[in-house]
């Protein structure tokens, strides 16, 4: 458990792999993210949230911007659980993070896995093929409309009583597809 680490005493940490997050929650995560100029790899699996003092996982776009400020040397991110990241967070990671090569996110989990969920618009969905990545490494993701309807509201728009934006699931299997006919993938 990462409760019983004293994460302060290496604070050159490099790698960090931890396999069974079953009780990772954001505060813990920021004792791995935070001050660590030098860290290379993160892996962090089975991230669910079903820890004793937190239902959430802490895999949210806060994690990704931390990443972003902090960890300029990161190279590998490999995140699996409940994800709950959008264009805010990805954008930040990529900004930050020039170094990272590796980019595999996972909404795969044992438990609750209509609680993941990764939503891009088409603008982010680019800038992530256009650093070389692939976007079967995060499927499925839903990705926002591009139609820009927001001149041509309904009644029950205006009104609040349907969402204004629109997702569209995008399967590991139209991601592989896709990526085989993007030219940076």
């Amino acid at each position: 458990r990462l409760s019983d680490w004293d994460l302060q005493a290496v604070p050159a940490l490099r790698k960090f792999k931890w396999h069974w997050a079953y009780d990772c929650d954001e505060s813990k995560l920021m004792q791995i993210v935070r001050g660590r100029e030098m860290l290379e790899e993160l892996e962090l699996e089975r991230a669910e949230g079903m820890g004793e003092t937190s239902p959430h996982s802490g895999l949210t776009d806060t994690l990704l911007i931390e990443l972003g400020k902090n960890c300029p040397n990161l190279k590998s991110l490999t995140l699996k659980g409940h994800l709950d990241f959008s264009d805010k967070g990805l954008d930040a990671l990529l900004g930050g993070c020039r170094q990272l090569e590796k980019l595999k996110l996972s909404t795969a989990t044992i438990f609750h896995p209509r609680l993941s969920r990764i939503r891009l618009s088409p603008v982010c969905v680019d800038a992530i093929r256009a650093r070389g990545f692939r976007m079967a490494d995060l499927a499925p993701y839903s990705l926002k409309s591009s139609d820009d309807t927001r001149l041509l509201v309904s009644p029950a728009q205006f009104f609040g009583l349907t969402s204004m934006s629109s997702y569209t699931e995008v399967s590991n299997a139209e991601a592989t597809t896709q990526d085989s006919a993007y030219p940076y993938a």
